[in-house]
């Protein structure tokens, strides 16, 4: 698992700078080819059975990742909403996933102390999207502290 979450990160040019674009506007000014990376949206909490929803937009997306960070490895359970349009049309997409969070004493993409996980949502309901709203909740297994990431790459 921490080979193939590794290697996604690699493959989607996420950068270990990304907890720094929370504050920012949420774009880096880092590229990956033609690619603009982005924190779309985040959110924090913590408390048993914690739940969180996050929410944002990424314009011209080529892909958007879920990132959860817990406190301690354990599932969390995930939904998603997409909505995108291009030109005067539009299409939705949702659905849902479960992730186990690993420890990794390397912190993962962010040099976050615990465990964290990550996933590609793959189903764009169009091709070459103007824009794309995008929202996701999740919640633990157990009790902790979440943190749920949404993250973008324009084209």
């Amino acid at each position: 698992m921490k080979a193939i979450v590794i290697a996604a990160v690699a493959a989607l040019g996420l950068t270990a700078s990304s907890t720094a674009l929370a504050a920012g506007n949420g774009c880096s000014s880092k590229t990956t080819g033609n690619l603009r990376q982005c924190i779309i949206g985040s959110a924090l909490t913590a408390g048993d059975y914690a739940t969180t929803v996050v929410s944002g937009t990424v314009n011209r997306p080529s892909n958007v990742v879920v990132v959860i960070y817990t406190s301690q490895s354990q599932p969390v359970d995930v939904s998603w909403t997409m909505v995108c349009t291009r030109g005067m049309g539009a299409g939705s997409k949702s659905g849902q996933f479960r992730l186990l969070t690993v420890k990794d004493n390397t912190g993962g993409p962010t040099h976050h102390a615990g465990a964290w996980t990550m996933k590609q949502v793959r189903s764009f309901p169009m091709a070459n999207a103007d824009s794309c709203d995008v929202s996701a909740d999740a919640q633990l297994s157990a009790s902790g502290s979440l943190r749920l990431e949404l993250l973008g790459l324009s084209r």
